[in-house]
């Protein structure tokens, strides 16, 4: 029996009997909506679980129900990214299936179940390094409380007893896996009927060799950009042996748009939408190392609305929107909004004009993206309608004067 013990566990202030027992973080091809957790009720009481939290990378998701929302004792619900694309993929389930909103991260992160008062109930850490990245399988906690890589087990207990092991998952150069190099082993093995037999004259589990890389490096984690809004990339070397610091280290980017780029630092600006898989192959003294990163690209949904003395920027994405970079402008005067400028998931933000040096705009007020791609624009009223001789008005007797001069 294999179980990798580089998962790490963390049960937080655990208060309620609910835990996270299997992740797909990573499905085969474009993994988009098809993400999911199982959850299973190891208490002895039935429980509401949409008045539960999920967290994910820090962030609070609501949890919905499909169908009925009381996980009964033992028994097990699935919380999906998407749940048509999880009936899609998964369509024999019939059991508890609730939706939420969530992009579960390739390169791993935390994720934890907090109850109806607020209490963390469970909290884990996964890593690629366990395996599931693309394969078709899922990480899946065993009754003993270990995690494992294998084939799926929707809404029931983990039934492998050994993980579908990577080559890296030993130290000594050899794969855990008992599978050979012509593919007559195992994916996933499991014990009784289901052995698994070989041809070979030895008894010895036959290993697949590999190569063990002389250094590590990554590409940064997994990103949210905009169309038209440069990303910046940096090769970094996370383990090596003669490489310092990226000294003399040559980087050739695919940035996954049919873009080649070649730097240890380097910049680029997509221009549709879509998800990228970006991917960095790095050089150094004859020995090479590879990284990805995935980066999902939106287009900004920005609204304009001249207020007095100020503008109000309304983000209608559910995500939030960077817009560092971005311009500002009327017909005579541009102001570049400073890096790291962000506007909340469906919220808006309210800048003056002095802010922007723009004291008194002319013609109109436009938002373009650094490319120059004008996002939104509203023309400027007679605001001296609204501002001259306003000090004695009342707050009704002002907006009255902005509707009119609106309305010319």
């Amino acid at each position: 029996m294999l179980f990798v013990s580089m998962f790490m566990a963390i049960p937080i202030g655990v208060s309620a009997a609910a835990a996270i027992t299997e992740i797909m973080y990573d499905a085969p091809g474009t993994d988009s909506g098809r993400e999911w957790v199982e959850v299973q009720n190891n208490g002895l009481e039935a429980f509401d679980l949409s008045s539960w939290k999920f967290f994910e990378g820090g962030v609070n998701h609501k949890i919905t129900a499909i169908t009925d929302s009381i996980l009964t004792a033992g028994g097990f619900a699935i919380i999906a990214d998407n749940t048509d694309k999880f009936k899609a993929d998964n369509p024999g389930f019939s059991g508890l299936l609730f939706d939420s909103a969530f992009s579960l991260s390739n390169e791993g992160e935390t994720l934890s179940l907090v109850d109806e008062a607020g209490n963390q109930a469970d909290s884990i850490l996964y890593t690629p390094s366990l395996g599931a990245a693309g394969d078709g399988n899922t990480l899946q906690k065993t009754t003993t409380g270990e995690w494992l890589a294998a084939a799926s087990s929707i809404g029931s207990p983990t039934i492998a007893t050994e993980s579908v092991a990577s080559p890296a998952d030993t130290d000594d150069g050899t794969s855990n896996n008992p599978t050979d190099a012509s593919g007559d082993g195992a994916s996933g093995g499991t014990s009784g009927d289901d052995q698994v037999f070989s041809a070979h004259s030895s008894q010895e589990v036959a290993t697949i060799s590999y190569d063990k890389p002389q250094f590590e490096v990554t590409a940064g984690r997994p990103r949210i950009g905009f169309v038209g809004a440069p990303l910046t990339f940096e090769t970094k070397v996370l383990k090596s042996k003669d490489v310092a610091a990226g000294s003399g280290l040559r980087s050739v980017w695919s940035m996954g748009d049919g873009t080649l780029i070649v730097g240890q630092i380097i910049s680029h600006a997509y221009d549709y939408p879509g998800e990228y898989i970006v991917v960095t192959n790095a050089d150094y003294g004859g020995s090479h190392a590879v990284a990805k990163v995935k980066v999902r690209i939106v287009a900004p949904d920005l609204s304009l609305s001249i207020l007095p003395g100020r503008v109000m920027i309304r983000n209608g994405y559910r995500g939030e929107v960077n817009i560092g970079g971005f311009i500002f402008e009327d017909s005579q005067k541009r102001f570049i909004f400073p890096q790291d400028t962000i506007i909340a998931p469906l919220s808006s933000i309210e800048i003056s004009f002095g802010a922007t040096r723009i004291d008194e705009p002319r013609d109109f007020l436009r938002i373009a993206d650094p490319a120059g791609k004008i996002l939104s624009q509203v023309p400027v009223p007679n605001l001296s309608i609204v501002t001259s001789s306003t000090q004695d008005l009342t707050i009704e007797e002002v907006t009255a004067r902005l509707i009119r001069a609106l309305s010319h």
